[in-house]
């Protein structure tokens, strides 16, 4: 039974390591690339994006609010502007 379950574990841990890796862009998966588990990728995806203090999150909060689609913009360019913040 304990075999039966370390590799029902594998195929799961498997199938959320590829889900997070195809998940995430290029540039971020440098940070992952010494990863061998999908709950090492969750952390050190975590530690690396979570925001550290009060001040980062109110200031990315004010440039939510304020974020507004230029005259002309296209929705594509406007939600690239948003994924850069």
């Amino acid at each position: 039974m304990e075999n039966e379950d370390q590799t029902k574990y594998d195929q799961h841990n498997n199938k959320a390591f590829r889900i997070i890796l195809l998940g995430i862009s290029d540039y971020v998966q440098p940070h992952v690339r010494e990863c061998t588990k999908a709950k090492d990728e969750w952390k050190k995806l975590h530690q690396v994006y979570e925001s550290k203090n009060l001040n980062q999150i109110m200031h990315l909060q004010g440039q939510l609010h304020t974020l507004r689609l230029k005259g002309g913009e296209t929705l594509e360019s406007f939600l690239c502007r948003i994924s850069e913040l």
